[in-house]
């Protein structure tokens, strides 16, 4: 994972989907879950993260745990409610009103918004058993100027790793 040294006009912002969950209405993560989130944490030790964002439910919340207690920062709560296009604009906002790196933990289907409202122009689709994915995106003036597609934890899908611009 590479770190820049951000100005004062730049900013990193990581997206990435939950990890590996139970069956159920609000489920919590399966065991893979788990140490998907913990090498996410492992993944990010070195870059400095400001903001942690996840949304009201518990999958969200526990992808971002174990990064949240290395880092000793708390979690910032976006409901996703509909229309989720509310949700994405109040993400957004959120993630840039940061003055550092920032991540995002969300849902197929949202992830994919997300990263539309913050100017990838590739169609990103995700599926219900994508998990690992990690986006990283490069903002400056609040505008995208690169970003990158990568992967954490077991099982790579081919998508593995994906350089854009």
């Amino acid at each position: 994972m590479t770190s820049l040294n951000l100005q004062a006009n730049e900013q990193q912002i990581f997206v990435v989907r939950h990890v590996e969950k139970l069956k159920g209405k609000d489920p919590e993560l399966s065991m893979a879950g788990q140490k998907r989130a913990r090498a996410l944490a492992a993944l990010m030790a070195n870059q400095p993260i400001n903001m942690l964002i996840a949304t009201q439910f518990k999958r969200t919340q526990q992808t971002l745990e174990p990064l949240a207690q290395a880092k000793l920062l708390n979690l910032t709560i976006v409901a996703a409610q509909r229309p989720l296009i509310h949700h994405v604009a109040q993400t957004i906002n959120m993630a840039k009103s940061s003055s550092g790196s920032v991540i995002i933990a969300g849902h197929s289907n949202t992830v994919p918004m997300i990263l539309t409202a913050l100017g990838i122009k590739q169609p990103i689709e995700l599926t219900e058993s994508d998990y690992g994915d990690l986006f990283l995106l490069n903002l400056k003036d609040d505008q995208l100027i690169s970003w990158k597609r990568s992967h954490f934890g077991d099982a790579p899908t081919l998508k593995q790793i994906q350089n854009v611009r």
